[in-house]
């Protein structure tokens, strides 16, 4: 079906359309006063504004377009248009895209513990907790060896949480207890131009230098479990608030926590504020280097921005994320100038995902409120050893004579940071 445009683009285009006709009037006059002057000099600048606004919106519509035109969801499977089923390229089946917890209720692996409820069940995997979107945005994951899996967007009950740490980081795998790996400590750049030679001593090329340090990152284990009846695992609805509100959601915090704000002591990780070498760009240091609006709203802005600098500064890596405690978020993205016009887009233009100077933000309550983690995406990788998996098991205690069972969610990983300058750890003010 034809899909009719979105009333923001409609309203962009009329606005764009109208001021083109009073730029045009204006232009073709013989004899322009000064007060003529005064308007065109407004209306391009107006002009000038909606252009990237409207073609923001096309680009929108565009791909709402294309969504529309490719994906329609069929028993809850998303088949192209054409007809021809979506098909997985590691199993070669179509990827099963049901509800998380309804995966669970008819796995072999359940059926199999109903069958014979004693000991532990086998595993269940969940996957990798990346970040997931929409239908037509979902992103193969790689956990563990030989496989992929989709973790789906959770329809009714409690979503899964998602997890924006692993959008903004490098992820992969591992099969060890441990990750040994190089961290770059220092590199001396020597490149320049260079003559030709002219005699058999003359032309030779600088030579730069690297200096690294070898580091062992344990894989740690997060886990959690909760008791469960054997009537609620009969119980669809019942489940979902288990899977998804308590148990892998307590999974994907505990993992953000670890990765931004462990402190190396067993049996936490070295998450990234723990690194020796991470750049600190705190209040004794931006009173050494002050940022341009000090006292306004516009100082914790500049802070953000001269943290993307100190980065390049100190790695020659770009900055790719800004991580900020969630009430601060509230701040930065409601703040407002003396017009009382927002910085940013304002209640009504909100981007996915949302972005300070072209930085990724990725809400973290792990990150201290005040304080903000500014970094190179590419200079740290989070390992999967044992991505999230789901155990359920009669063992503990005397559940076993009172049909309760152990829900038990786990996941094993580790952390490799490659450049600890490649981030900032910034007191904002």
């Amino acid at each position: 079906h034809r899909m009719n445009p979105s009333p923001a683009l409609v309203q962009l285009r009329e606005q764009q359309a109208a001021l083109s006709t009073q730029v045009e009037a204006l232009v073709l006059q013989d004899k322009r006063s000064d007060e003529d002057n005064s308007k065109l000099d407004q209306l391009i600048a107006e002009l000038n504004e909606v252009g990237p606004k409207l073609a923001r919106e096309i680009s929108i519509d565009e791909t709402r377009r294309a969504i529309a035109d490719t994906v329609i969801i069929r028993d809850e499977r998303t088949v192209p248009a054409n007809g021809q089923a979506d098909v997985d390229p590691a199993s070669g089946k179509p990827p099963d895209r049901r509800p998380l917890s309804d995966r669970f209720a008819a796995s072999d692996e359940l059926k199999e513990y109903r069958a014979r409820p004693s000991g532990k069940s086998a595993p269940f995997t969940i996957g990798s907790f990346f970040r997931t979107r929409t239908e037509s945005e979902q992103r193969a994951l790689i956990h563990g060896v030989g496989g992929s899996e989709r973790v789906d967007a959770i329809s009714g009950g409690t979503p899964l949480m998602a997890n924006p740490l692993r959008s903004v980081l490098n992820v992969g795998t591992t099969d060890q207890s441990a990750i040994n790996y190089v961290r770059e400590v220092s590199f001396t750049n020597n490149a320049a131009a260079v003559a030709e030679a002219t005699t058999v001593s003359t032309g030779a090329k600088p030579e730069s230098a690297k200096v690294f340090e070898n580091v062992v990152a344990p894989v740690v284990t997060i886990a959690h479990w909760i008791p469960i009846t054997r009537q609620s695992l009969d119980d669809n609805g019942q489940m979902r608030a288990f899977l998804e509100g308590n148990l892998l959601n307590g999974l994907v915090e505990e993992e953000i926590d670890q990765v931004v704000a462990g402190d190396g002591t067993s049996p936490n990780m070295s998450g990234i504020l723990d690194q020796t070498g991470i750049l600190v760009l705190d209040a004794t240091y931006f009173t050494a280097n002050p940022v341009p609006g000090v006292g306004t709203a516009a100082e914790n802005f500049n802070r953000i921005n001269a943290a993307k600098g100190a980065i390049y500064a100190a790695s020659k890596t770009r900055a790719t994320f800004v991580a900020l405690n969630p009430a601060d978020w509230v701040l930065f993205s409601g703040a407002v100038m003396d017009t009382g016009a927002f910085y940013g887009l304002g209640p009504y233009g909100a981007a996915d995902p949302a972005r300070l100077w072209g930085l990724t933000v990725v809400e973290a309550n792990a990150v201290t409120a005040g304080t903000a983690l500014v970094g190179a995406g590419s200079q740290a990788t989070i390992l999967d050893r044992m991505a999230g998996t789901i155990f359920v098991a009669d063992q503990h205690s005397d559940f076993f004579i009172r049909n309760i069972f152990v829900f038990l969610a786990e996941e094993r990983i580790a952390l490799a940071v490659h450049k600890a300058n490649a981030f900032a750890n910034v007191t904002l003010a």
